[in-house]
């Protein structure tokens, strides 16, 4: 068998049986395994969505194993890849399914085949150091805009933020150097307290500013609220230092 299908060729075969990681094609005198990932150009969650046993098939021979005597198949690879005719484009408003959260974002399938990635500083406008970026789970559906396409890498970065009002776009009409305004403790860290006065909006009181090490851990408690006067403002980067209002 190996000798007249070597890897690359196209043969016929027959399901056997379907397991959780994929499925088992009986090809004559040999059996061999499709695994769930060479199934579909989709996600999917098990092999049964594509394939029932005793289906007669073509695979796609994919690798030898001869140590372990595994005989590796491809199926989706004999149908045509969705990156081949891709007709998205930078710009355009997409939606999907999410099918897979990473601690740096999430997935979006936002059409048969082809992901997207959204990635946590592209979800909102909050700083990733102060809040949790989504709450997002799998197969939720999201809308997004696609910042950037890369078709050599079949790589598509996508963004919210077009979609949502950015709060840092009339920063000086809400807020003014040397004036006091309500915020809330938002994070602690090593080098002072993140507070923010609105959300989307947030800054930094210094460790400095206090007076002692004792009123620091005083205030430094979670979603405390507190008066905090802004010594400066910069838009362009979107930070705003804080000091203590007394």
């Amino acid at each position: 068998f190996v000798e007249k299908h070597k890897v690359g060729t196209t043969v016929n075969g027959r399901v056997k049986w379907l397991e959780d990681y994929g499925a088992f094609v009986n090809l004559g005198s040999i059996d061999g395994l499709i695994y769930i990932a060479d199934l579909s150009w989709s996600r999917i969650s098990h092999p049964s969505e594509i394939l029932d046993p005793n289906q007669d098939i073509q695979v796609k021979i994919l690798n030898y194993d001869f140590e372990k005597k595994q005989v590796s198949l491809g199926y989706k690879q004999l149908q045509r890849n969705p990156w081949d005719f891709l007709s998205f484009k930078s710009g355009e408003v997409v939606s999907g399914e999410i099918v897979q959260i990473t601690n740096y974002g999430v997935f979006v399938e936002i059409s048969n085949g082809v992901k997207g990635l959204l990635h946590n500083s592209e979800i909102s406008y909050h700083n990733n150091y102060a809040k949790k970026p989504h709450s997002y789970e799998i197969g939720d559906i999201v809308e997004a805009v696609i910042i950037s396409i890369n078709k050599l890498k079949r790589q598509i970065q996508l963004s919210r933020k077009p979609l949502i009002n950015d709060p840092w776009s009339n920063i000086s009409d809400k807020y003014q150097v040397n004036k006091i305004y309500n915020g809330k403790v938002l994070n602690k860290t090593n080098f002072g307290l993140f507070i923010e006065l609105e959300s989307g909006i947030e800054g930094l009181l210094h460790k400095s500013k206090f007076n002692n090490f004792k009123d620091f851990e005083i205030i430094s408690t979670k979603n405390k609220s507190m008066r905090v006067k802004i010594e400066s403002i910069n838009k362009s980067k979107r930070q705003i230092s804080f000091k203590l209002s007394v």
